[in-house]
């Protein structure tokens, strides 16, 4: 059959790069989270945004990005 890293449909690299997009987003989304947690927006506006990314990983960490609070900690 295949070795390490081959697939059955000769396909290599696919899965692993599956992973490491999911590991990116992931990574985003709760540094957009935490951008929003460190604002001084009401916290009604706090839990809207976080669920906003939460539940649209993608989306909501584009929407976030255009539209989202600051926070008032700088890196």
């Amino acid at each position: 059959m295949g070795g390490p890293g081959v697939s059955l449909s000769g396909q290599t690299g696919v899965l692993e790069m599956d992973y490491v997009f999911g590991i990116i987003i992931f990574v985003l989304d709760v540094w957009a989270i935490a951008q929003v947690i460190n604002t001084d927006e009401p916290m009604n506006k706090k839990i809207l945004w976080i669920a906003i990314i939460a539940i649209l990983p993608i989306l909501g960490l584009i929407i976030w990005y255009f539209m989202g609070p600051r926070s008032n900690v700088s890196l």
